[in-house]
């Protein structure tokens, strides 16, 4: 099982209400201190940069924030842990210290990154300024111009999902059958911190689960 000492787990009773989306739209276990919990989800905290192993000149500046942590409710038996990039599938592009997560079964079924974002007075709130390295390719994206929906805001942070595209080029005609792939994507900024995450989920994740997940982020200092 390959967990990430990323995690620590604490139990949540999140009381909100569900969001249906569009349909087309490094070795210490995780510890759960009780499974008691009337909805079937536990927080989960996540540190970025988890390490510099990915550090360049190119990119050296990413890595050199101030680390930062989000809170996110999965659901009971899921867990984050090591991406693998011979074996992961998801965040194509555009983010750094990827991690994966599985569900209950061990199967992987997403994926969050972070990167960093700069604002200026003329770009102050541009969504495609803030998430210019995922927003903007041909072969894929994370679709904020088109299905951008605000699940929760506040005066630092916003988050949102959003539809994850995947050109037909990047398949095989066997994989794909000439037909473009749509994940669920969930995306949140903070402008104190200027960072954000964004999660990649399979596209056979429950809407209900994604809007949940999506609802509990929160940056914690």
């Amino acid at each position: 099982m390959k967990k990430s000492h990323l995690l620590m787990n604490l139990p949540v009773s999140l009381g909100m209400v569900l969001l249906m989306l569009s349909a087309c739209t490094q070795a210490t276990p995780d510890q759960q201190i009780s499974s008691d919990l009337t909805d079937g989800y536990v927080w989960h905290q996540m540190v970025f940069p988890e390490s510099d192993a990915e550090k360049t000149d190119f990119n050296k500046d990413i890595f050199e924030v101030t680390p930062f942590s989000v809170k996110i409710a999965l659901p009971d038996g899921w867990f984050a842990g090591e991406y693998d990039s011979q074996a992961e599938t998801y965040l194509y592009s555009g983010v750094w210290s990827r991690v994966a997560i599985y569900d209950k079964e061990e199967n992987c079924v997403g994926a969050v990154g972070y990167n960093t974002f700069e604002l200026d007075e003329e770009t102050e709130g541009e969504l495609m300024a803030i998430y210019n390295q995922i927003a903007l390719g041909n072969d894929y994206q994370f679709d904020v111009k088109n299905s951008y929906t605000v699940v929760k805001k506040s005066d630092a942070s916003e988050t949102a999902t959003v539809d994850v595209y995947y050109s037909p080029v990047l398949f095989t005609p066997s994989d794909s059958g000439g037909d473009p792939k749509i994940n669920y994507g969930v995306l949140s900024y903070n402008s104190d911190k200027s960072v954000y995450v964004a999660f990649e989920f399979d596209s056979s994740v429950t809407d209900e689960t994604v809007a949940y997940i999506a609802n509990s982020i929160e940056f914690i200092d």
